[in-house]
């Protein structure tokens, strides 16, 4: 009989604490629940998500047609007109050639050069200027160069999020002897700058070669792997690109 009457003690406390268990179960599995909920919605919508692919809408663009907006400096060597996920834009890049920049009276000191590519987005009816590319050499007394390597002025989607990469490779020097000149790989996207810096390949004589070292900042470095490796590809397809005068 006690052996009975403990059974049926032991039983009641059971229930009791598998009640509160279940309260407490149902408590958690409601939150839970919630935020299954939440994360079924959020999958369920980026899933619906349409990114903008990248479109090319002209790559001939002569400086005269141009919108009259649109201010640059120096020589117009290349333009861009593009659409993605950010909308219409317009890439446009100018090269000033060498001159002299002593006013009348002063002494020689060397010539300048610069060039420029500059990124702007439409608004309404105008552009507004997003970022800009300014490289120069000032006072060089010898020969002197700041020249984009027209066929690297392009456009990539290759971590395919809608946003255009834009890529321009371009050499300035001012030497008086045989040697590397420096060269720079810039790209662009959504505003952020990436950058690799250092120097063309030559030969020296019948059968050395110097020069063509590379340096990617963080930025690439840090980037979709897509990228980085574009980069490079880029770099060592344009190493040895030497201009004609």
């Amino acid at each position: 009989m006690r052996r009975y009457l403990c059974a049926l003690v032991a039983l009641f406390l059971m229930s009791c604490g598998s009640g509160d268990q279940q309260e407490n179960m149902a408590a958690a599995g409601l939150k839970a629940d919630s935020l299954n909920a939440e994360n079924l919605t959020s999958d369920s919508a980026a899933t619906t998500v349409q990114v903008t692919p990248l479109q090319l809408l002209d790559s001939t663009l002569t400086a005269g047609q141009l919108p009259a907006s649109i201010k640059y400096k120096g020589v117009f060597k290349q333009g861009l007109r593009f659409l993605d996920a950010s909308g219409e834009q317009l890439l446009v890049c100018s090269e000033v050639e060498p001159y002299d920049p002593a006013k009348e009276g002063e002494d020689y000191l060397g010539s300048n050069v610069a060039l420029y590519a500059t990124l702007f987005k439409k608004s309404g009816t105008g552009y507004i200027r997003q970022w800009q590319v300014y490289d120069f050499i000032s006072e060089c007394p010898v020969e002197l160069l700041a020249k984009f390597i027209p066929s690297t002025i392009q456009l990539t989607d290759l971590n395919e999020n809608g946003h255009a990469e834009v890529w321009m490779v371009y050499q300035t020097t001012c030497q008086g002897d045989v040697s590397p000149q420096t060269m720079k790989l810039i790209m662009y996207e959504s505003g952020k700058k990436h950058a690799a810096k250092g120097e063309n390949r030559i030969m020296v004589g019948t059968e050395m070669e110097t020069g063509g070292k590379m340096n990617m900042d963080d930025a690439f470095k840090l980037a979709d792997q897509r990228i980085s490796d574009y980069a490079k590809r880029l770099w060592k397809k344009n190493e040895s690109y030497t201009f004609q005068d």
